[in-house]
């Protein structure tokens, strides 16, 4: 749960640091004051605190008394505390079914290969990311989504801040593969920085109380946030719910006589955009659409790749392909449930840049079948929505789905709580709200209240 595996990023000076922590914590009092609900409160609290332990990281995921880090005992309390928080009722909710296969599924591969605590630390971020899904639920159904994504918000905004904190200070951290700088606020990666921006972002692309132009600027102002912080991978997943929103902003705007000529331009620009990042060969999605097009191609026996080849997009044709063979060279059951949770770092330098692939390394088929099958009934279960909010969820869902072909958003926190929110936004608009979720029998009991049984009367 404490990206161990990453080395520490530089940090912030303590002054700078201090200044932001300072500012953080004055905006989660304010949006803990304005919050109603309890969940709501527990949701921007937790996301709140993570926000300020990742930019400190320096601190926060040094090992303490214990061997647990700061970071991760605020996950566990996070999932303890917030499952407590929940009506019982909403853990047996038929949405969670494949993420409860998906946790079998990892219990069973640990057993069969050894079990260590890395099947207990991926059980625990399955758990949190079921609490911040229910929890979010529940505080839309509650508070109203617009309302709470706007508080939530505020609990995510000082990443920004300590962005520019290190913009100030002078503190970048330095790609070891380009050379290229990222400013990220003393965050330990880049990833992790850049998922709490899409975060907000995300938010408040469903921010509808919130003026238009206020949105559009808040907006800019994350993607020059996501510029700065030199991540592509996850700019580029952004780019589908952008498309949408930019389309559904100006349909806003302008007359319904002035919509045409605006909406198609914006269409043609997002769809060239998406082609060219699908066509850059040099690019990360250059990579994961190659691989769809002509698997054979890109991945293929690690020894063959050039030293060339090995620096081409980060290396992740080489990456991609040593996981490949190293779930085919597996037998029998093996390839049925993978080598274990974590069993990469026993025999990879780096994770599998791609969600897909490293389950099937590390979970076999059946992982990555199940993977799929979680994040696609979840993707289609936004088509439930109303039309304005069924676009921005399909496209967002989309976007996830792309930032997975490059990276591994399960895999960190920070990944969990974009999409536990994403999903609490699915179910709200999808199912009317919390109660879909936590009473997966009330489709049930309507019809049943709607069409009772005659009464059988003695004679």
């Amino acid at each position: 749960m404490d990206q161990a595996a990453y080395t520490f990023a530089p940090p912030l000076p303590l002054p700078f640091l201090a200044a932001g922590v300072g500012i953080a914590i004055l905006l989660l009092v304010i949006a803990l004051r304005r919050a109603a609900s309890i969940q709501a409160k527990f949701l921007i609290l937790a996301i709140g605190l993570r926000v300020i332990f990742d930019a400190a990281a320096a601190f926060t995921l040094r090992p303490l008394p214990g061997g647990l880090t700061a970071n991760a005992l605020l996950s566990v309390a996070t999932v303890g505390i917030g499952l407590l928080l929940v009506p019982p009722r909403s853990l047996r909710a038929v949405l969670l079914v494949p993420f409860y296969l998906m946790i079998g599924l990892i219990g069973l591969s640990a057993l069969m290969n050894g079990f260590d605590m890395a099947a207990i630390q991926v059980i625990v971020k399955y758990a949190y990311f079921i609490a911040i899904f229910i929890l979010a639920a529940s505080a839309f159904a509650k508070e109203g989504a617009n309302r709470t994504v706007a508080l939530i918000g505020l609990s995510l905004a000082p990443a920004v801040i300590f962005q520019l904190l290190s913009l100030v200070a002078g503190t970048a951290n330095a790609s070891p593969t380009d050379g290229s700088v990222a400013f990220i606020g003393g965050f330990n990666h880049e990833s992790i920085f850049s998922l709490v921006v899409a975060t907000h972002l995300l938010l408040v692309c469903f921010s509808d109380r919130q003026s238009p132009l206020m949105r559009l600027g808040v907006i800019l102002l994350l993607l020059v946030s996501l510029y700065l912080a030199n991540y592509r991978t996850v700019i580029l997943g952004l780019l589908p719910l952008l498309g949408v929103f930019g389309i559904q902003f100006l349909a806003v705007l302008l007359p319904p006589r002035q919509r045409a000529l605006p909406l198609i331009a914006v269409a043609v620009i997002a769809a060239v955009g998406i082609a060219g990042v699908a066509s850059d060969p040099e690019g990360r999605f250059g990579d994961a659409m190659e691989m769809v097009r002509n698997p054979g191609e890109l991945i293929r026996p690690p020894d063959s790749f050039t030293p060339e080849e090995r620096r081409f997009a980060s290396a992740r044709a080489l990456v991609w392909s040593q996981y490949w063979y190293g779930f085919a060279e597996a037998r029998g059951v093996q390839q049925i449930i993978g080598h274990g949770p974590d069993s990469w770092q026993s025999r990879f330098r780096v994770y599998a840049q791609n969600t897909f692939l490293s389950y099937l390394f590390e979970f076999g088929i059946t992982g990555a079948l199940a993977i799929t099958f979680a994040m696609t009934g979840m993707a289609l279960s936004s088509l439930r929505a109303p039309p304005v909010q069924r676009y921005r969820l399909v496209a967002a869902h989309f976007g996830f789905l792309l930032i997975n072909l490059s990276t591994m958003p399960f895999w960190i926190v920070e990944g969990l709580i974009f999409y536990g929110l994403l999903c609490g936004l699915t179910v709200h608009y999808g199912w009317k709200g919390a109660p879909a979720l936590t009473r997966p029998q009330a489709a049930l009991q309507g019809r049943l209240a709607a069409n009772p049984k005659p009464a059988i009367s003695g004679t």
